[in-house]
């Protein structure tokens, strides 16, 4: 935590739930050449800086690549063979039709915008199977997120749209903290272990047209306002 200039490489790692590496609120850390089974990497922190100064590169989880883009706003297709992928300051990225399983958080997207997640099993990830922050308008729609410990998870990620995934056995299905002008419609989500969905500080989301069936609970709203 609160670490930089660090070089990680040439490691194995193997069955840590939060994630093999962990960057805490770090910067210019060097992850190169490691292989990952049933983990992989996870990043935190509230500032740019901690996301796009790092270099991350020829990893592989469960024999397949990890992806990081940073300030790439360009955009494109991320090839099909991820096994996580990472944003960091990046526009019009689109992931799509990927296989995402048993690794610590799938898809992971911060101060980035208008990125695309479409038609992708994300599954028996042992963190969060997709979590953006500071990433405004987003499209999530088609997915089929299931057995993650926590399946969406929106910070300070406004406008953006969930729409027609199938959410089944997270933890929680959708998580929605500090973000506005959202759209969470026509999604089934079932058998949560706590609850569908849960929105927290956060003000003007729309929740429409939802099947919330047999999770402990349905919608839990705290500190929010004209949802």
């Amino acid at each position: 935590e609160d670490s930089s200039y660090t070089s990680i490489t040439d490691n194995e790692f193997a069955n840590n739930p939060v994630g093999g590496i962990i960057l805490s609120y770090s910067s210019n850390i060097v992850i190169t050449n490691n292989i990952f089974s049933l983990d992989g990497i996870t990043i935190y922190g509230d500032d740019l800086s901690y996301w796009n100064t790092h270099t991350i590169e020829d990893n592989f989880a469960n024999e397949k690549p990890i992806y990081y883009y940073k300030n790439n706003h360009t955009g494109g297709a991320v090839p099909s063979d991820a096994a996580q992928v990472i944003l960091a300051n990046c526009e019009h990225f689109i992931m799509q039709d990927l296989i995402i399983t048993h690794v610590s958080s799938g898809i992971q997207i911060a101060f980035s915008i208008n990125s695309a997640i479409i038609g992708n099993e994300i599954t028996n990830n042992s963190d969060y199977g997709i979590r953006l922050e500071n990433s405004p308008q987003s499209i999530i729609t088609g997915n089929e997120i299931t057995n993650n410990a926590e399946g969406i998870f929106l910070e300070d990620s406004p406008y953006s749209s969930i729409t027609d995934n199938e959410f089944a056995n997270n933890n929680h299905a959708i998580l929605i903290f500090r973000s506005y002008e959202n759209s969470i419609t026509g999604n089934k989500i079932t058998t949560s272990i706590f609850l569908g969905i849960n929105i927290d500080s956060s003000f003007n989301n729309s929740i429409i047209g939802n099947d919330i069936i047999t999770n402990e609970g349905g919608i839990y709203i705290y500190r929010s306002s004209n949802n």
